[in-house]
């Protein structure tokens, strides 16, 4: 899994990684300060599961040679 984090304020950011398959998988409220109250800012915390190797499917290589175009 990838794991990022950005503020609840950065909303253009959050839109690209949504767009780019990441989900919100919590958030921190105490991470930041927030001195301005209208600004009380959260760390958000995206996610985004690795699809896994196949299973079973060997990837082998075979190589000619000399190639028979240049025979």
């Amino acid at each position: 899994m990838i794991v990022l984090e950005t503020q609840s304020c950065n909303e253009s950011a959050i839109a690209f990684y949504r767009k780019n398959g990441f989900s919100i998988i919590g958030f921190d409220l105490y991470a930041y300060s927030n001195n301005d109250p209208e600004r009380h800012e959260v760390r958000i915390e995206m996610g985004k599961k690795l699809q896994e190797p196949s299973k079973g499917i060997e990837h082998e290589k075979k190589y000619i040679w000399p190639s028979p175009l240049l025979r």
